[in-house]
């Protein structure tokens, strides 16, 4: 998800403690020094020699899955999940023999890279003089046989600090690499889009090159006429194995109306840059009947604003600007707003609404979203999900290939519009944990994050507002808000919205996608502060012992954290002290305050910078000049006041004080833009 600029407060707008309100942040240039003093061992009769620091060695396992190797083939190994191999490069050995009869050894440097699921790997490209130095030159038409060893290993200033091994690998290498196909399906009834189960042998990877299926001779049926499609091209794609792969029946072979497809084909392996093409001379035929696209099915029947729903049929093509070919969705019926529902909006004719699929997943799954568009002039929601009500109609699959359309089979739909919901994933960063760790409470993580949570979700239960700790997969519209450690700024603030909108205050929640967190060049250039998120080391502004003589000081804060906090004098909470199985002690006692004091306040500044990020506080006929940030007044307890209205019991909910609400205007608010 792009980070929505989203800024709409100035300075007031952090949740600080102690100043009602501050200059605008000028740019902050902050050093960090760090001295180290070494104390040379020596003996008490001062002639033993000193001792040498021993490096201790990361040991692991690699293994090699690809048997099969082309001039174009990335070799992957994966590492362990160690932080001494972030961001190193290793050097890997290939020490065998070729052919059982030949010594010999290759090198590669090879950076470490993170994969898809965030995993430490190699990817070891053959380009780069491997697949030369490996395989036999003499005879370029043989596969070359490699078994042998690979060792990979991790070096800094000479010493070796990690090694890893392959103790027995084998594999071919080949210079010429054609696919050999054994039996292609034929459906008898051919959908646009349709993935066709090729078997055989020496089907390229992605990474390798690309796969053909070309039309040696055959022709299909296009607008009552007999087309030919000689030499036309159409890619087989890799389905896990050099034995199995899927020929796409791309609307360029099989059109996109009702007819007949009668094709005889050949393959072709065509590598990476094309450093090599190698075709069969076998054909195999494909015939059938091309159906047209069809839609059977929609869920869910209803959703907000941002949601994802999911339709499905069959003959749904994404979109390829250079095959000139997609679709898109028509939407035909009446709009009855819940607001008034005689006031039917009608789309019928050149009215009917056209979208293109958010994501087509296959040829039988679409993605739509319920789609909606903020008016940047006057500041309104357009599109289908604007409003809360009811759309009755049909929904119809049209294809388009270059200037032809053809339109499918729909189905009649009875699609809610529900009121807005609005998402919010917590992200909690690495910083978090290291700030626990000031406070002695790193190994309660979990604990103090549930409690997080629940101060925030019970904050927001009277509204459609959702917490998350992952980012949703069933909306495309979601607030993310970070919690981490030190305060970027300096300034010890426990919180900052700063997300950006280009105006000062969403009022009306328009914008659902608001990031509090990380830095924000747009709300930077408009003068406010460009850091935002919620920071837990901040916390130490209520300590009256490191942090007097501020006025946010309160002695119940050390008072609680003294038992755990080593600036303190507290002993950190250890592993195995946490979680607490059974019985109770003082000191489980001391932990479970500690952490419910941590909790409670980090999870009251998200509520407040939430609200922020949301429009609050509401106020009546507000001007875009007089924009107000927080409550007036203070002599109750309400989310929304000022950080200097907010004492240290209220914010710890401690003697009788909290939890804070919202206020009776703020709540109304609430309740209207995002009602449950």
């Amino acid at each position: 998800m792009q980070r929505n600029p989203d800024q709409k407060r100035g300075q007031t707008g952090a949740a600080f403690y102690a100043v009602k309100s501050r200059p605008r942040l000028a740019p902050l240039l902050m050093f960090m020094c760090c001295m180290t003093t070494l104390f040379p061992l020596v003996s008490c009769g001062g002639d033993e020699p000193e001792k040498e620091e021993q490096v201790q060695v990361l040991n692991f396992e690699v293994s090699l899955e690809q048997k099969e190797v082309i001039p174009t083939s990335i070799l992957q190994l994966k590492l362990p999940p160690d932080a001494r191999l972030y961001r190193r490069v290793a050097q890997v050995t290939f020490v065998g023999q070729r052919n059982e009869v030949e010594d010999v050894e290759a090198r590669v440097i090879v950076p470490v890279e993170e994969d898809a699921q965030g995993d430490y790997v190699l990817n070891i490209d053959m380009q780069k003089g491997l697949f030369d130095t490996l395989k036999k030159q003499d005879a370029p038409e043989d596969a070359t046989l490699f078994w042998g060893q690979i060792v990979v290993e991790f070096t800094d200033q000479s010493v070796v600090i990690a090694r890893g091994e392959a103790s027995y690998v084998e594999f071919e290498l080949y210079g010429a690499y054609a696919p050999e196909v054994s039996k292609l399906d034929n459906p008898g009834t051919i959908y646009p889009g349709q993935s066709i189960i090729v078997e055989g042998e020496r089907f390229l990877r992605p990474e390798e090159g690309q796969t053909w299926a070309v039309v040696e001779r055959g022709w299909r049926m296009q607008q009552g006429q007999q087309l030919d499609l000689s030499a036309e091209r159409v890619p087989v794609h890799w389905d896990g194995s050099r034995q199995r792969a899927t020929l796409y029946a791309s609307p360029l072979l099989v059109g996109i109306e009702e007819g007949e497809l009668d094709v005889t084909l050949t393959f072709e392996n065509v590598l990476r840059r094309e450093v090599g093409r190698f075709h069969t001379t076998e054909t195999h035929h494909l015939a059938g009947a091309v159906a047209e696209s069809i839609i059977t099915q929609m869920s869910p029947s209803s959703g907000s604003r941002g949601d994802i729903i999911k339709i499905r049929g069959r003959g749904f093509v994404p979109a390829d600007d250079e095959g000139a070919y997609g679709m898109y969705l028509r939407f035909e019926g009446n709009f009855y707003p819940d607001a008034d529902p005689s006031q039917v909006q009608s789309y019928y004719g050149p009215q009917a609404i056209g979208r293109i699929p958010l994501n087509v997943i296959s040829e039988q799954e679409i993605e739509q979203d319920v789609w909606y568009d903020v008016n940047r002039e006057e500041f309104v929601l357009e599109g289908l999900g604007a409003m809360p009500g009811r759309f009755e109609g049909r929904v119809t699959p049209v294809l388009v290939l270059g200037g032809q359309e053809e339109i499918g089979r729909g189905m009649v739909i009875d699609f809610t519009v529900k009121p807005t919901r609005q998402i919010v994933y917590v992200r909690f960063l690495p910083g978090f944990e290291t700030g626990l760790e000031r406070f002695g409470l790193r190994n309660t993580s979990p604990g103090i994050k549930r409690r997080i949570l629940e101060v925030i979700r019970r904050d927001y239960q009277d509204f459609n507002v959702e917490v998350v700790e992952q980012p949703p997969e069933d909306s495309t519209r979601y607030m993310t808000l970070e919690i981490g450690g030190v305060d970027p700024t300096g300034m010890n603030l426990l919180g900052y919205d700063n997300s950006f909108n280009g105006v000062p205050k969403d009022t009306g929640n328009l914008f659902l996608e608001d990031y509090l967190g990380g830095y924000n060049l747009p709300g930077k250039d408009a003068s406010f502060s460009p850091y935002g998120g919620v920071f837990v080391d901040s916390l130490v502004i209520f300590s009256p012992e490191i942090s007097a003589p501020m006025g946010s000081v309160h002695p119940l804060f050390d008072e609680i954290m003294s038992p755990v906090m080593p600036e303190l004098g507290g002993n950190r909470v250890m592993a195995s002290e946490w979680p607490v199985t059974e019985g109770s002690s003082d000191r489980t006692r001391a932990i479970e305050g500690a952490i419910r004091l941590v909790g409670t306040i980090v999870g009251n500044t998200a509520t407040h910078e939430i609200g922020h990020s949301l429009g609050l506080p509401y106020v009546e006929g507000e001007k875009a000049d007089s924009i107000r940030y927080h409550n007036l007044g203070g002599d109750k307890e309400y989310i929304m006041d000022a950080g200097s209205d907010r004492p240290f019991e209220e914010r710890a909910e401690l003697e009788g004080r909290g939890p804070a609400k919202f206020s009776p205007e703020n709540q109304a608010y609430l309740q209207r833009i995002l009602p449950r």
